[in-house]
């Protein structure tokens, strides 16, 4: 057993996702690709591939009741 490390080399598309949430208020979603790693047991060998759907949108903030 150990400790399950998760990357995507899709960082810059997500920004940009999230940039167009941001500037748009409506929601963005894309499929990202993950991979799964046990760098203690394994180094950098996969465990695991698989693809997510993040979805995002900008909240609007709430206004206290007075």
């Amino acid at each position: 057993e150990g400790d399950v490390h998760f990357s995507s080399e899709e960082g810059q598309e997500i920004q940009a996702m999230i940039a167009r949430a941001l500037e748009s208020g409506e929601r963005e979603s894309m499929q990202v690709h993950i991979v799964a790693r046990v760098p203690s047991k394994l180094g950098d060998e996969p465990v695991a591939n698989l693809t997510l759907t993040l979805s995002v949108k900008k909240k609007e903030k709430r206004r206290r009741a007075s």
